[in-house]
Parts: C-alpha cells; sequence; structure tokens
C-alpha cells in the first residue's frame, strides 16, 4: 500500500516522499519475532516520515541497508553494543539498533523453539548469567511444546486459549511445521560441547540465510504461510485469506463475518437484551446484578442473582441445613436428593430436619412417599385424603406432592404448598377502586374517603350533599366531598365546631358605631345605640336611673315616682310562650309589704303580661311574636309600706329579634 511521508528537511521547505511496506527478509522461524520487526519499521516510518536519510541531512542509506547492517551484527554477536557506524543519521542508527535486538531475540527464540522440538526440554542452564536469555529462549520453547501438542491430538493449531499475541505465533508456527512434517533444527546460540578448535556440532540448516520467506521457511528452503494465509505467486509472499468474502467461515445465523488478519471473527448482529452482556467469545452472558451493585435493593433485603434480572428477599439469615424460600422462610435442605449422595457406598441417606444422617442400606422413601404394608418399595403419599392440606380449596394428588387449585382470589404457593390471597389492591394500585381499596379474603371491597359515599358500582365514589341534613346553624353550602356553614351578618363561627353561628356582640369587641352621649346595646345579629334624658323634677343617678328631687311642701311634685330605672331586653320570635323575660320588685322586703304592679304604657296588643310574687313581680310574654318588634313597656310598682305609698316606673325597651335556629333558648333572668 502506498502512503505519503512528509518531513520538514529545513527551515524553508517540506520535502514529500513515497513511502511503501517495509519488506523484512526473515532469517529465522519465530512468526512473531518477524511480525514485530516489521511493525516496528513501519512505525519508524509513520513516525519520521522518509524511508531514506537524505531529509534529514545525511547521506543517502535506505532503512533496508540501516537494518542489516544491524541484522547482520546482531545474528554474530551476543548483544547489541559498539554498532559500526554506516551513517550519521539518528533515524538509521534507530534502524540499526533494533533490527539487531530482533535478529538477537530471534535467536534465542529460533534456540528455544529446536529445543522443544528435539527433546522438549526447556532447560537452558549455559544462559548462566543472563536471565533475559533464559526467559526469552524458555518462552519460546514452552509455547512451542503447547504447538507440538496441540498437533499431537489433533487439535486446531489456532489455540484457544490467553496467550500473547509473541506466544500464540510461536505455537502456530511449531504446530504448522509439524503438520507438514517440516521439523529441522536452526543453529544454537551456544552448544553444549566445545572443541578445542573453536568449532561445533551444529547441523546444517537449508533455511540459513534465506531472507525472502514473509512468513515461514521449511527445511528445504522453501517458504509457506501459517494458517489463514497463502502463498502468492512470487513463492515467498503471504496474503491474508478473507474467510469472510470465500464462505469458509463459521458464523452462525445473527452473526456477521469479520475477517482479521490470519483469521476471522463472528459479531452478533442483535443485542443480548436487558440484564444481559455480550463476552468475547460473542456469546451473551447474565449480568450478576448483586456483584456489580446495580440492584436497588434496600439495607434490610438481600440481592439474590436471576437470569436477566435480581430478586430481594430479607435480610434474614437461615441456619446450616435451611435454605430461604421466596417469601423468606426458612426450609429445610433435602441433602439426600442432590445428585451427588453426601453418604458412602453401601449407605442410605436419611434426610432430618436442618440436617441428614447415613443408614446402611434399607429402603428409606423420600418426602411425599412412604412404605407399603410390606416394607419393600416406597409409594405415594395421597396428601389430599390425610388432612385438610388445601384449608377449603381442591386438592389435587401428584406423585410425591400435591398441589392446590385455588379459588378465585388465591394463588398457589407451590413452595409452602398453601393458596395464599392475592392483594388485588396492590397487584392493581389504583385500577379497581375510585378512591379506597381494602383487600379482603379471596376479594377486595372499595370505600370513599370523607364526604363521599359508594356508588351503585361498587367503585366508584359520590358526593354527599350535607346540607341536606340541615349541619349548620343558619346556612350551608355543600362542596365537592365537604360543606362549607355560613352566618348572617352580625354572626360568627363557633370556632370549635365550625357550625353553630354565634352573635357578635358589638359593644363588647367595639365595632358599633354608637356616639359617647349613647350607650350601645346588643342584641341577636347587631346592636342598638340607645339613650335617655331625666324628665322635669328628676336628676340621673347611675347609668340608667333618674332619681326624684326633692319636693316644696304641699307641692304638685310629690305625687311623682320616686325613681324611674331604664332596662333594654332582648329575644328572638321563637321565643316559648308563655315565657318570663323580666323579674322586678324592691332591693329590699319587709314583712307587711303590699306591691301593686301594672303595666300602664306600650303593650297595646297585650303581648305581655305581668304578675305578682312574693317580693315582686315578673314580666311574661304571652302571646306568640311571629315577626321583629321593637316594644317600650312601662311598668309602674306601688309599694304600700307602713301605711306609706312609694310609686316606681320601669321603662323596659323589648327588642325582638329575627328567629335563629340553634341558638340557646336559656335567656338571663332578671
Amino acid at each position: 500500500m502506498v502512503n505519503r511521508c512528509l518531513l520538514t528537511a529545513n527551515q524553508n521547505a517540506v520535502i514529500p516522499l513515497r513511502a511503501q511496506k517495509i519488506s523484512i527478509e526473515p532469517h529465522f522461524e519465530s512468526e512473531s519475532v518477524n511480525i514485530m520487526a516489521k511493525h516496528c519499521f513501519q512505525i519508524l516510518c509513520t513516525f519520521f516520515g522518509v524511508l531514506t536519510m537524505e531529509a534529514l541531512g545525511g547521506e543517502r542509506m535506505s532503512l533496508e541497508t540501516c537494518c542489516k547492517t544491524g541484522r547482520v551484527y546482531g545474528l554474530r554477536n551476543e548483544l547489541c553494543v559498539s554498532l559500526p557506524r554506516v551513517s550519521h543519521s539518528p533515524v538509521c542508527r534507530m534502524a540499526q539498533k533494533q533490527c539487531c535486538h530482533a535478529a538477537v531475540k530471534e535467536r534465542l527464540c529460533t534456540e528455544g523453539m529446536n529445543s522443544a522440538k528435539r527433546n522438549g526440554l526447556c532447560d537452558f542452564s549455559y544462559f548462566q548469567t543472563d536471565p533475559y536469555k533464559v526467559n526469552t529462549a524458555k518462552m519460546c520453547c514452552e509455547c512451542c511444546a503447547l504447538g507440538l501438542l496441540a498437533r499431537k491430538e489433533n487439535q486446531t493449531c489456532q489455540l484457544q486459549i490467553s496467550l500473547t499475541l509473541h506466544c500464540r505465533n510461536v505455537a502456530q508456527a511449531c504446530c504448522l511445521e509439524e503438520e507438514h512434517g517440516l521439523i529441522h533444527q536452526a543453529s544454537p546460540l551456544l552448544s553444549n560441547t566445545t572443541t578445542g578448535g573453536g568449532g561445533n556440532n551444529q547441523r546444517p540448516d537449508l533455511c540459513a540465510g534465506v531472507t525472502r520467506c514473509s512468513q515461514l521457511c521449511v527445511g528445504n528452503g522453501s517458504c509457506v504461510c501459517l494458517r489463514g494465509f497463502y502463498l502468492k505467486s512470487d513463492g515467498y509472499s503471504c496474503e491474508d485469506y478473507n474467510e469472510c468474502l470465500s464462505g469458509s467461515h463459521s458464523c452462525k445465523t445473527g452473526e456477521r463475518c469479520i475477517n482479521t488478519e490470519g483469521s476471522y471473527r463472528c459479531q452478533r448482529e442483535t443485542s443480548c437484551g436487558t440484564g444481559y452482556e455480550l463476552t468475547n467469545s460473542n456469546t451473551c452472558q447474565d449480568i450478576d446484578e448483586c456483584l456489580v451493585e446495580t440492584h436497588n435493593c434496600g439495607h434490610e433485603f438481600m440481592c439474590q442473582n436471576t437470569a436477566g434480572s435480581f430478586r430481594c428477599h430479607p435480610r434474614h439469615q437461615c441456619g446450616s441445613g435451611f435454605i430461604q424460600d421466596a417469601v423468606g422462610k426458612c426450609i429445610d435442605i433435602n441433602e439426600c436428593v442432590h445428585e451427588k449422595s453426601p453418604c458412602q457406598f453401601g449407605h442410605t441417606c436419611i434426610n432430618t430436619l436442618g440436617s441428614y444422617m447415613c443408614q446402611r442400606f434399607s429402603v428409606t422413601c423420600g418426602r411425599g412417599y412412604h412404605l407399603n404394608t410390606e416394607g419393600t418399595h416406597c409409594i405415594d403419599v395421597d396428601e389430599c385424603t390425610r388432612h385438610n392440606a388445601c384449608q377449603g380449596h381442591e386438592c389435587v394428588n401428584l406423585l410425591g406432592s400435591f398441589r392446590c387449585d385455588c379459588r378465585s382470589g388465591f394463588m398457589f404457593n407451590s413452595i409452602s404448598k398453601t393458596c395464599e390471597d392475592n392483594d388485588e389492591c396492590k397487584i392493581y394500585p389504583g385500577k379497581l377502586c375510585a378512591h379506597k381499596c381494602n383487600n379482603t379474603p379471596g376479594s377486595y371491597r372499595c370505600s370513599c374517603h370523607s364526604g363521599f359515599k359508594l356508588a351503585s358500582d361498587g367503585k366508584n365514589c359520590e358526593d354527599i350533599n350535607e346540607c341536606e341534613n340541615n349541619p349548620c346553624s343558619q346556612e350551608c353550602v355543600n362542596v365537592y366531598g365537604s360543606y362549607q356553614c355560613y352566618c348572617h351578618r352580625g354572626y360568627q363561627l363557633n370556632t370549635m365546631d365550625r357550625h353553630i353561628c354565634e352573635d357578635i356582640d358589638e359593644c363588647a369587641t367595639g365595632t358599633h358605631n354608637c356616639s359617647a352621649s349613647q350607650s350601645c346595646f346588643n342584641i341577636l345579629g347587631g346592636f342598638r345605640c340607645l339613650s335617655f334624658e331625666c324628665p322635669p323634677y328628676y336628676r340621673r343617678a347611675t347609668e340608667g336611673r333618674c332619681e326624684r328631687l326633692p319636693c316644696e311642701q304641699n307641692s304638685g311634685c310629690q305625687s311623682l315616682p320616686l325613681k324611674i330605672s331604664f332596662y333594654n331586653l332582648t329575644f328572638p320570635t321563637n321565643i316559648p310562650v308563655p315565657a318570663a323575660v323580666f323579674h322586678m320588685g324592691p332591693t329590699s322586703s319587709v314583712p307587711g309589704d303590699n306591691i301593686q304592679l301594672h303595666i300602664v304604657d306600650g303593650d297595646a296588643e297585650e303581648f305581655f303580661s305581668i304578675q305578682k310574687t312574693a317580693h315582686g313581680g315578673v314580666v311574661s310574654v304571652q302571646k306568640p311574636l311571629l315577626e321583629p318588634r321593637d316594644f317600650l313597656l312601662t311598668v309602674e310598682i306601688r309599694l304600700i309600706r307602713y301605711g306609706i305609698t312609694s310609686i316606681f316606673v320601669a321603662k323596659i325597651a323589648v327588642f325582638v329579634v329575627p328567629d335563629q335556629p340553634g341558638l340557646s333558648n336559656n335567656w338571663p333572668k332578671f
């Protein structure tokens, strides 16, 4: 293949040079060393971008020439020191050095390969002071022995074990030479015996000096190629054999053939799916989520790997001889059912709880079987006839076991051999009921949140109109799933139950608009601003009371009441009749007092009445008041004590307010 390499020769010019693939003529049998040398000088070309030294200012000399001088030196010497200087170019010097090292390694590797071919021994004690030589020769010897062994056992020369590229190529070369009967010897580095004349006992090698073969030289000097290559028409070059194009590959359906140098590989075209990964051998392998810690099991659970997934089990450790089932229970391990019996030959394994025991041969039946009456063999136990195995479900006997055909809403647990309730609410969350799902044995039941009732379909929920039951003392507004109570003006909801409307005392809270000269009187749902003035001949004694001024003798004011008192009273129209609403009388009583009471004004329609009591009187409502009204009753009280008559007047302002359901009827006593 032709590349273009560029190298800056000086500050002013860039010299383009044509580069071609370097052809190293090997003089050794180690294919890995051959490939290593080729790659080394291809890298030199790529890195420096030149095949001649002329671009570096040195004398014109090709890399092949530089390499050849280093190689010759390496074949004749043990160390690559004091290399002959054939050029002042640093690139040429590097080529010499690398080719020399490759030649030394070639000789060491060839010696190791030949040792394996001769006697299979890989002992190189004659390299007493150089571990590098021992390791190199021994590695090639052992790798060659692997290739010879593979051929001897009629295995493929492409060893399917994890070897280095160098070792794999050495093993393949020895295997292929053995296949073609090409066992030949190369000159060893050092002879085990020496002669006084400095001679050696080396046998002639027809491949010695043959450098044109790109891969292997056989004993007669011919060139051969490794498996996966074919010899080109020039007789020494090897070309890769494309198994994918020729159809000689063994890739299966669903795999794609990819050609490689000297071989091919099959690549899977479809993914392995969730929970699996593709291995180097092109097969799908389960991912152990528990091992790589990609699971989501909590601290209280234990991860168990499954094919393509994992399970989380409660972290409950079972004792020796027990195993945890799918629901976290510890069940006994039947050691006797394993393929390899734990007992010696001639003994029978008997399972026990958490263990087992070995007994000399006798008929012992496993779980689900029992001895026949003769004690000669085991017969099935019909669990369905012995006890209530399925607890009300249908029992089906099986050989050595049984199963339960569970009713609807239950599922059979093959481990515990029981019918377990299906929690439909957990299996189908949010799909069965509109609001709340309550599991029941074998079924489920729907219920609704507060403020709703279950519809006729048993699944949906309908809003309840709570206002139909009048839960509020005044106004009720139904809302979705609930209701809200509201009050009329002048009322507010009770802060405790939020249902009862309570009167707002504007006079106490200061939210009235009465003037400074007026007094505020609270009524249900509002207030009144009241004021009073004492009539002539009277003075204001206290708030709401006027007293008569002293009169001259024989004056007409002596017939006026001694005191005029003002009172305020309020109640709703729903007050029960008759109802005492106001009590009155002297502050103190004396035996012999005579009290006379009369409503003298303000009750033209006779809604009120007054009755005498032991020490005074009481004003009562005697007729129903059907609508709000205001009254100003004038009540006269005559007290006759010791023959003297004293007159008192009570001005009672009565405010009848609208009926308020739910309010207390316990009116204050006066």
